[in-house]
């Protein structure tokens, strides 16, 4: 939801757009994937678009080096719209709804799953280590947040980060 509206996804990635309070929708588009995300900016990403709230306005989200962001993991807060890609090692940020993109150092070749942002850190997920980096500083330095949590939850081999608000929430799945 966002102010006066709301948008929709369907189960089958078709996106639809209420600006009286969900009295009526209107079709934006079809065949989005992944997670719905409305920023400050009054923007609704829907992978691999962006919709303009305001202006009616549609165009796909292009980040550099990757040829096809429908299997990028994105999260947004603080301003800050955040993207990975499965099976590569690259972080992308964007201060601008994702019209212009910063690479983020990794420290690593690993291959990261999700990111995530709160408070000033960043945090990223990684499969093959089961761990879950914070960097405080853009990327010049990382840690090992997954320290000090039980061995089935430092363990989990799919670890998801989802934003509510002012919490930053990890999922841990094994399966």
């Amino acid at each position: 939801p966002f102010e006066g509206g709301m948008a929709v996804k369907s189960w089958d990635g078709t996106l639809y757009m209420s600006t009286d309070n969900a009295q009526s929708f209107d079709f934006v588009t079809f065949n989005t994937s992944g997670r719905m995300i409305a920023t400050d900016n009054g923007n609704i990403i829907a992978l691999p678009y962006r919709y303009n709230i305001a202006g009616g306005t549609l165009d796909t989200i292009i980040i550099p080096g990757i040829s096809d962001v429908t299997y990028c993991n994105f999260s947004y807060g603080d301003g800050q719209l955040l993207a990975s890609r499965d099976f590569q090692s690259v972080f992308w940020r964007s201060l601008d709804d994702g019209i212009t993109w910063d690479s983020i150092p990794m420290g690593t070749s690993e291959i990261s799953y999700t990111p995530g942002l709160i408070d000033g850190r960043l945090f990223l997920t990684f499969q093959s280590t089961e761990e879950v980096r914070v960097t405080e500083d853009l990327g010049a330095t990382w840690t090992n947040f997954t320290l000090g949590m039980s061995f089935n939850d430092a363990n989990a081999w799919y670890k998801q980060l989802h934003r509510i608000g002012d919490i930053l929430l990890l999922e841990g799945v094994d399966s």
